[in-house]
């Protein structure tokens, strides 16, 4: 899962690198627009039966993956953070089929449903 990736090292985070035996390099977390992915801290009233602040959408997804590459590789299909920061001219499986899904106009969305129990349940 992509966004948990994003959620567990956080924009802004202070990491090391190993470099060598004895060693290391600092560097900091910095995606560009991670507001593409992360929604929970948009500017909407927080509600107790919604997650998302907002639409996701398909282009926006795509562009917070274009954009951030280095910041991100798969291995055996999940999403591992990268912490070699090597930027990546080819794109990832799931640009391509977001160029397919996009001649769709989907959106990932989540609503306020005043029925909802504490799970999400009727």
């Amino acid at each position: 899962d992509l966004r948990a990736v994003v959620k567990k090292n956080k924009q802004g985070t202070i990491k090391k690198r190993s470099t060598g035996w004895f060693s290391s390099e600092e560097y900091k977390v910095e995606y560009v627009t991670p507001a593409h992915i992360i929604t929970q801290k948009g500017s909407q009233q927080d509600d107790k039966n919604q997650h998302l602040k907002y639409d996701i959408t398909l282009p926006a997804i795509k562009q917070f993956l274009e954009e951030n590459r280095k910041w991100f590789k798969l291995e055996d299909g999940a999403w591992k953070f990268d912490e070699s920061r090597t930027e990546k001219k080819e794109p990832f499986p799931l640009e391509k089929e977001l160029d397919v899904l996009m001649e769709d106009n989907l959106r990932i969305i989540d609503y306020d449903d005043e029925f909802t129990e504490g799970d999400g349940g009727l």
